[in-house]
């Protein structure tokens, strides 16, 4: 029914959907709110989209954004400084990620150069082994020499620093194997701490309320974070406050994180 909608949706100018919205929150009338899905279905679309894959059809993509835009209804107010279809967008695109996230295995972390580490960084090391350098890695996978010491300090939070144990027998990525292709216990190993990441990073996100969700989707996970100042008048709070709010997610997170490794 949403994709039908979308082929024939009326889409209101950004002043006629403010003043839907705030009649709305006035009163509770859901045609109002219908008003409102219809205003904004065609950008579901266009965001879910960009978010297709096996375990995430478009049709239940788009029903998880149009969530995002009820949930932009009830909690939109001028004051954040934005339209309401530019407010709404955070909350379809929070919304969205939120639903790969859960049911997807490939995790989407920190922009490109993370998104390669994450996946290529255990050949490198088996190709080199201690030998092993940032500018070496850099070289290999055709990277930022920068970009990569700020991403493995990135990912040492984590537990996936060169030397860190993995595994039942608690071995490094290093000494899975020096050279040559990987063996089936270093690709099985490699697969179960991929699982794991995914599932620390998913498991946490679900554990914040709508307002970190939305710095943690779209500044701290986004391969295109938004800044400061754009988050600020999203959320409708002060530039110095996002900051506060994301320095508690991290710390919560790499409290989360340590306690994950060690189990």
């Amino acid at each position: 029914m949403l994709m039908m909608l979308a082929q024939t949706a009326t889409i209101a100018k950004p002043s006629k959907q403010v003043e839907t919205v705030l009649e709305y929150q006035r009163t509770g009338d859901k045609a109002l709110l219908e008003d409102l899905i219809e205003s904004n279905v065609r950008m579901v679309m266009k965001i879910a989209k960009s978010y297709v894959r096996r375990a995430c059809p478009m049709q239940d993509l788009v029903s998880e954004g149009t969530i995002g835009i009820i949930d932009a209804a009830n909690r939109y107010s001028p004051e954040h400084g934005a339209n309401f279809n530019t407010y709404a967008q955070q909350w379809i695109r929070a919304r969205v990620q939120e639903y790969v996230q859960k049911n997807s295995s490939a995790l989407k972390i920190g922009g490109r150069t993370a998104r390669t580490l994450f996946g290529s960084l255990a050949r490198v090391m088996r190709k080199h082994g201690q030998d092993v350098t940032d500018e070496l890695i850099a070289q290999e996978l055709n990277l930022d020499k920068a970009e990569v010491v700020e991403a493995l300090r990135y990912m040492n939070r984590y537990g996936s620093s060169l030397d860190a144990k993995i595994g039942a027998e608690g071995r490094t990525l290093s000494e899975l194997k020096g050279c040559g292709s990987p063996t089936q216990e270093a690709v099985l190993i490699q697969r179960e701490e991929d699982d794991k990441r995914s599932t620390l990073f998913t498991s946490f996100g679900a554990t914040l309320n709508e307002r970190e969700k939305l710095i943690y989707h779209d500044r701290m996970l986004a391969s295109s974070p938004k800044g400061l100042k754009e988050l600020s008048a999203i959320i409708g709070v002060s530039m110095e406050r996002v900051r506060q709010l994301e320095k508690g997610i991290m710390q919560r997170l790499e409290k989360a994180a340590h306690k994950t490794y060690r189990s």
